[in-house]
């Protein structure tokens, strides 16, 4: 469970989790054909490691996206409280000489 402002990552790495074990079987099918004799399934195998290679890094891309706005977000929030916190030091402190 995510906290309530907070994006869920879990859907997304389920995703890329499928995606690498996807690219370990087409890869181990593409690495294990015999050098010199057309095989269409390997063939077929390697265009789907390159397909889930870039549904990946789509993916990833689209991750890093939103914890980068998350980040920011928490950062805003962190600096509105110290301001808020520090509008209430300089409240308390007016009037009194240092």
């Amino acid at each position: 469970m995510t906290k309530p402002g907070c994006p869920d990552y879990a859907g997304t790495i389920a995703d890329l989790r499928d995606h690498v074990d996807n690219l370990a079987v087409w890869l181990a099918a593409w690495t294990a054909r015999s050098s010199g004799v057309p095989d269409d399934h390997a063939r077929r195998c390697a265009q789907g490691a390159v397909n889930v290679i870039d549904a990946a890094t789509l993916q990833i891309h689209a991750l890093r996206g939103q914890l980068v706005a998350s980040i920011r977000d928490a950062d805003a929030e962190r600096d509105r409280r110290i301001d808020d916190l520090l509008g209430i030091i300089r409240d308390g402190m007016r009037g009194v000489d240092l």
